[in-house]
């Protein structure tokens, strides 16, 4: 390859591939954006647009590794090829490696607008999940878990409401979501901390079921919610009651 077909490649792959990285980080910002819009909206996508954000961050860092690389790389064979000949092993190296960012920003690219990437990342939560806390093999109807959890924070509405609690602090939203209203239960020291953290356990349960749309789901975690709604409705029962922080503890 002559120096003058080396400086015009090279120097015309560092424009490019710094050009290409430059729309893919605005093209980014604009998909974050979006999520954290949609998730002010439904905080159900919490934990998704958690473990979406942290593959983001990792695939970004590699992609921004190899980029850097590339056009460092190609802009000192530019420099270096009218003092010396390249060897053609390094010419072939760097341009492979100008084309592996290429390809990795297109595959970039193509992940952020998988329309399937929600429900992907909920499977891989469930995974976790399963993993962390031990779980067997799911085996329930999910609509037996959801109908348990329906009832569940509608009891904790009724809560809510009896201790004048219930008014939403976003005017955005007409009514408070499970995750505000646990909080608010807590912050009122209504429930304990074990019993917050259980409550907390469900909801990340349910939402990553949903959004993973599952066929099937635990039967502990379903046992678990049948127990929760036993408390909660203790606890609505007794509202008024001094001894209400026994009850819940």
């Amino acid at each position: 390859m002559g120096n003058d077909n080396i400086y015009w490649l090279f120097s015309a792959s560092a424009q490019a591939i710094s050009a290409l990285f430059a729309f893919l980080l605005a093209g980014f910002a604009l998909v974050q954006a979006m999520m954290e819009s949609a998730q002010q909206r439904d905080d159900t996508l919490q934990e998704v647009h958690t473990r979406l954000q942290r593959d983001h961050y990792r695939r970004l860092v590699l992609l921004a590794v190899i980029t850097g690389m590339a056009i460092i790389l190609s802009l000192v064979l530019v420099f270096v090829n009218p003092l010396i000949e390249p060897q053609p092993i390094i010419v072939g190296f760097v341009a492979l490696l100008d084309i592996v960012a290429i390809i990795g920003a297109i595959w970039f690219v193509v992940w952020i607008i998988n329309p399937d990437r929600y429900k992907v990342a909920a499977k891989e939560l469930i995974k976790e999940d399963k993993q962390k806390q031990g779980l067997s093999q799911p085996t329930v109807d999910p609509s037996k878990f959801f109908t348990e959890f329906v009832q569940l924070e509608k009891i904790v509405r009724d809560v809510l409401k009896k201790k004048r609690l219930y008014e939403s602090r976003d005017t955005n939203r007409m009514i408070f979501s499970f995750r505000q209203m646990i909080d608010t239960l807590h912050h009122s020291e209504i429930i304990s901390n074990d019993f917050y953290d259980e409550l907390q356990q469900i909801n990340k349960y349910r939402n990553i079921i949903f959004h993973g749309h599952e066929d099937r789901v635990n039967e502990t975690m379903l046992k678990r919610t049948v127990t929760a709604l036993a408390r909660v409705k203790a606890i609505n029962k007794n509202i008024g009651k001094k001894n209400i922080r026994k009850i819940v503890e």
